[in-house]
């Protein structure tokens, strides 16, 4: 994904949450965001992170034990910079344009804002913040919706695209063999989209977490296999 972030010659990268889990790389992945210099937002599974050791975070035991392993492992420097994650970022690049930035919603990590969420619901958590243009994630599935001079845009999964909370006001759960991302332009005084869905080697990324000594691998594999 960032190769072809090269080639489109993005000015900024941002990262909309659940950054470190669930994964076989957390550390990995909190460093390539440092040395790119790319802000990012809270998202649940972010706050999963900085939950005490005996703290069920998930209704799935694995999903409990790799996210203990994950902030086991990236350490208490790290932490400490998960938790002065904000939950919104705020961009007004002019032309009237004020582009606001989070996980689920403005409000909280695990709201879902998605192709059935009642147009008042999105409009009324925008106006909080005075933003014209909505830019999400959490439901991991790609989405733009338009309401008159407001625009709402879900970027999909970098790491889980189709594959997220799986409420009943989305499509059924997906398996995972895409990464998911955004291109927005806004140099021309409006927001122009460009949806992107890369195929993942899902066989050798499969191979690679296995010497990572992440537990459950296997559990964490099932979600990709039947992609293969």
């Amino acid at each position: 994904m960032l190769k072809e972030l090269d080639g489109l010659a993005v000015q900024e990268i941002f990262c909309l949450g659940d950054i470190a889990t669930p994964g076989p790389w957390p550390s990995e992945v909190l460093d390539v965001l440092d040395a790119l210099d790319i802000q990012a937002v809270m998202g649940n599974t972010d706050h999963w992170l900085l939950a005490a050791d005996d703290r069920v975070v998930s209704d799935a035991p694995e999903m409990n034990a790799i996210s203990r392993w994950a902030s086991s492992g990236i350490g208490d420097q790290r932490r400490e910079g998960l938790a002065e994650l904000p939950k919104v970022i705020e961009i007004e690049p002019g032309n009237d344009l004020h582009l606001l930035m989070f996980h689920g919603s403005p409000l909280s990590t695990t709201d879902v804002m998605s192709e059935r969420t009642p147009e008042r619901d999105i409009l009324e958590a925008l106006n909080e913040f005075g933003a014209n243009v909505g830019i999400g994630g959490h439901t991991h599935v790609q989405m733009i919706r338009e309401f008159d001079a407001v625009l709402m845009i879900n970027l999909g999964s970098v790491g889980l695209g189709g594959t997220g909370p799986g409420t009943p006001d989305l499509p059924p759960v997906q398996p995972a063999s895409t990464a998911d991302f955004a291109v927005i332009d806004v140099s021309g005084g409006e927001v122009a989209t460009e949806l992107y869905r890369l195929p993942l080697d899902v066989a050798v990324m499969i191979e690679a977490a296995g010497i990572t000594g992440m537990p459950h691998l296997d559990w964490w594999a099932s979600i990709w296999s039947r992609s293969r």
